[in-house]
């Protein structure tokens, strides 16, 4: 009886667990309401030789109107996702830096793929 509620639990665990690159900790989303997503990998663009790199372990924060909605933080390969509902949104590192493109729109059911950059000088 033990053995099939430890298993259980486990199954539970596994099923409610996060399925992204990144974390999407400070997310509210309404119950229900059908979700869009943003991907990709965060690039330094200038800086030392040989002038562009993937930023690794990164922090990101998502906002919307001056509010943070979510946050993930980029894997070793520079890459991230996370669920958003639709709409319009601005990415910056959690240092405030602002990255490229500006912002991103999110649509139902879509991931929006980009190319993200903190241009340095």
């Amino acid at each position: 009886m033990q053995r099939r509620a430890g298993l259980i639990l486990s199954v539970i665990a596994v099923l409610s667990a996060p399925a992204c690159l990144g974390s999407t900790g400070n997310a509210t989303h309404a119950k229900g309401e059908r979700q869009g997503a943003i991907a990709g990998t965060l690039w330094m663009i200038g800086g030392p030789a040989p002038g562009h790199r993937v930023l690794r372990n990164t922090g990101i924060r998502v906002l919307t109107a001056n509010r943070v909605v979510a946050s993930t933080t980029t894997d070793r390969r520079g890459r991230f996702h996370v669920a958003l509902a639709p709409g319009r949104y601005r990415l910056a590192l959690t240092n405030g830096s602002l990255l490229l493109p500006r912002h991103v729109d999110v649509a139902t059911s879509q991931t929006a793929r980009i190319r993200l950059t903190l241009s340095v000088k």
